[in-house]
Formats: structure tokens, sequence, C-alpha cells
């Protein structure tokens, strides 16, 4: 389990996961932990550069060879499928990322690099190599390729392990119509490769999804304001505001989030055509408040037969499990299916340093003792929740717990 960290440590992750008859498996420390609960078998993958991948283990193809209770010890079990030299190759990566000043000056000497790799002389040459020497050693351990049919190798390697994929297909945050319409092609030419490269069958792969890379971030920060401000005792209790919100918005505003929603509705279906399930990506809580609203309404249209949408709770911000609650129940009310992706936090140095610039308090939990316990907290809602509805007609909650 890892402590909350800066957004810059995202190079990359590494998941593992835990079903309905509490099998579990982990990787090793400095990686990621998820949890979902689930008969189906399971699949993984490593990460991408452009597309990412993470890892979750699934119900072995032979069932008798699963252990009836997680021993961290079994390190041959939890390792499968990756040699000694890639773990010893990971672990002394994940130490000298650790020293101060490592990864910082990596990512600006990795930066400068890549705008002047067509520079010619002796500057050029020394770019080229720099970017070859980060191919050959960091970027082969944490990616499987800069395109999706890179990823075919490593896809047959973990299938072979009974592993499932979570695909990262990585876009920044964009501010036009154009950029948004070219990630949505880019959507469009990942989920048609999905099913050749993982194939078609009846168990669910996932890809994330960055709503500031198909919709306005200045529009869902102005949303978010009028969420926190003209709302401030009830939008972390209750939807009935909702469609109020609108009314604070001009008719070019208007206009333009019904475009962004639309254009997320668009992704959403082309991922449950491809049979992924889709998982809205967290962000920093000046756009959190409306990206949570329009995750409720992408759930409440997508997910009225079985969860194929996923929004991602923080458990490191104050409210984080009331927040949650409310969720759940305006699903049951709404009698759609809730899909939540369970985490700690990513954002904690920008959002001090923001709740600071602005005067206001921190959001972040007290301490990392504070956040375990709001995130236990929000794992045991949840769990009771799977367990209840299954026991009777409601419409089910489904979690994929990641303990980054």
């Amino acid at each position: 389990q890892k402590q909350p960290r800066g957004n810059e440590g995202k190079i990359g992750s590494s998941a593992r996961g835990w079903n309905n008859r509490s099998q579990r498996a982990q990787l090793s420390k400095g990686m990621r932990l998820a949890v979902k609960p689930m008969a189906a078998r399971r699949r993984s993958g490593h990460c991408l550069h452009r597309y990412r991948l993470s890892t979750r283990p699934s119900n072995s193809r032979k069932r008798e060879d699963l252990p009836s209770r997680f021993d961290p010890s079994d390190t041959r079990r939890a390792f499968r499928g990756m040699s000694s030299a890639e773990i010893i190759a990971r672990y002394a990566l994940v130490k000298v990322s650790s020293v101060p000043g490592v990864v910082s000056t990596v990512r600006n000497v990795t930066t400068s690099a890549l705008s002047k790799t067509t520079t010619t002389g002796l500057a050029g040459i020394f770019c080229q190599w720099y970017i070859g020497l980060l191919r050959a050693t960091v970027f082969r351990l944490y990616v499987a390729g800069e395109e999706i049919n890179d990823c075919r190798k490593v896809s047959e390697r973990l299938v072979e392990h009974d592993m499932r994929i979570i695909v990262d297909h990585s876009t920044e945050e964009k501010t036009d119509t154009a950029s948004w319409a070219n990630n949505i092609r880019s959507k469009a030419k990942l989920f048609q490769a999905l099913p050749d490269i993982l194939g078609r069958s009846q168990e669910r792969h996932f890809v994330p999804i960055k709503i500031t890379g198909l919709a306005s971030p200045h529009l869902l920060e102005k949303m978010s304001r009028i969420l926190t401000e003209k709302f401030t005792d009830s939008y972390e209790d209750t939807y009935d505001h909702a469609e109020e919100v609108l009314n604070y918005l001009t008719a070019e505003e208007l206009a333009l989030y019904r475009n962004s929603f639309e254009n997320l509705s668009q992704v959403c279906e082309m991922g449950i055509e491809a049979g992924v399930g889709v998982l809205l990506d967290a962000e920093e809580t000046n756009r959190q408040p409306a990206i949570d609203l329009i995750a409720m309404n992408l759930m409440k249209k997508h997910n009225r037969v079985c969860p194929n949408i996923y929004n991602t709770f923080q458990m490191y911000l104050r409210g984080g499990l009331r927040r949650l609650r409310r969720d759940v129940e305006h699903a049951r009310i709404q009698r759609y299916h809730s899909a939540f992706k369970l985490v700690r936090g990513a954002y904690m140095v920008n959002e001090r340093l923001r709740a600071t610039k602005l005067g206001k308090g921190d959001p972040i939990m007290i301490s990392k003792a504070a956040t375990d316990d709001q995130y236990n907290a929000g794992l045991e809602l949840l769990l009771h929740q799977v367990a209840s509805s299954k026991k009777s007609s409601e419409n089910s909650v489904s979690v994929l717990i990641a303990t980054h």
C-alpha cells in the first residue's frame, strides 16, 4: 500500500484484485493493490506510454490451485508471470525513485530531451541516446508500447497467467472542440482494437477515461464553484439540486455542457459496445463536484442493465464517505447499478498548495491514519452493499478497490 502522492508519480501502476470468495493477491511494496468482487476469471497487464495498463488478478482456470486464504509470503504466486530479473529491476527502480530529487530531475531532463531529438550536432545525438536509454530501461519496465498494437505480446503473456487488463489510454486535458473530437477518434480507435488485442469473452476488461480530455475544464470548475458555494449544505448529501445547477450557466455554457456530456456518453457507449467497463478518473477538488454530477448522470443513463460506468472516489478527501453514501443512495432510489473505484488519492500536493493560495482549509484528511480509517469505512460500506444486493432484487453495487 502506498501513501497518497503527487500526480507526478503516475508513470504507471499495478494492481491486484479480490473476488467475492475472498481470494486475494498483491504485488510488491510501492505498487498498487486493487480489489473487485466478481465471479468471472481475471486477466491483467502492465503500463503503457500512450496506452498504460494496470493489473488485477483473476480466478485461476484451475480452481483447485488457488489457496483458501491470501498468503503475503507466497511470492511465487503473487509474482507469477514475472522473472526474478524483472522483479529485481522494478525493486531497484522504486528504491532509486525514492531518493529526493531523482524523479523531478529525470522528468526535467526527459522533457528537454524530447523537445531536442531533431536537433543537429552533439546535443541532438545526446538527446536521441538518452531517449533510447529510457526506452531500453525504465520504459520497458512499466510500458507495454507506444501504440495499442504494441500491447499484444504483453497481453498474450499475461493472459497465459490468467490475468486481465486495464488499458489506460492517456490523454491530457483539452480546452477546444477540435481537440475533444480528436480524443474521441482516438478512443474509437482504441475500443475498435481492444477485441482483437484482448479477445472477446465474458471476462471484463477496463478502460479509464479522463473527463477533462473530453469536456471543458473551465466549465467543470465553474459548475464545481456553483455546487460548493450555492449548495454548500446539501451537495455532499443529495443530487436534488442537479438540474438547478444548470440554471446558473449562460446559454453558451449550457450548450458546452450538453456537448461535453454527449462526448462522454458517446465514449461510454463505445466501451459498452466493446465489452469493457469505463472507469471515470477522479481529478482535483476544484473540478470534482461537477465530475461527480456528470458521473451520476452517465451511470443513470448507461448502468440500467449492468454496471458499465465506474466513478472514482478519493478517500483522502474530507467528506469522502459522506459523498460515497450519497451516490449509493441515489442509485438505489433511481434504480440503476452503482459502480465505484475506491482510491486514497493522487493530488495531495496540488490540493494543499491551492488551498493555501486561496486561504481555504486543507481538503485532505488530517493524517494517513485518518485517511485509512475513512478508506476502510468506505470499503466496508460498499462490500456490505455488494453482499446485500446479491441477496435481493435491488440493483447491484460494484466496486474496484485500488489502495493507492
